[in-house]
């Protein structure tokens, strides 16, 4: 048999925000900023020479490049948004 329980008794563990979240989330945010400009500024000039023999690397190389560039605005809106909740 099973024991039944009320729901007041159940306690729910209060979420409380990291010390120093904003702190690591800007230093990543940092880092791979400049680790995906990079990749642009080295390989994009490399992928547009391979235009010649097939169209397919620049065009999925720049399908990669925007996706990167909206993740990496998605990370800085959370880094953001971690700033007013400091």
């Amino acid at each position: 048999m099973t024991a039944l329980s009320s729901v007041a008794e159940v306690l729910v563990q209060e979420r409380i925000p990291p010390r120093g979240g904003f702190n690591s989330r800007l230093t990543v945010s940092s880092l791979t900023t400049g680790l995906d400009i990079g990749v642009l500024m080295v390989v994009g000039p490399q992928v547009l020479q391979c235009s010649a023999f097939s169209l397919m690397v620049p065009v999925a190389f720049s399908i990669c490049s925007l996706a990167a560039l909206l993740s990496l605005g998605h990370m800085w809106f959370l880094t953001v948004q971690s700033w007013n909740c400091r």
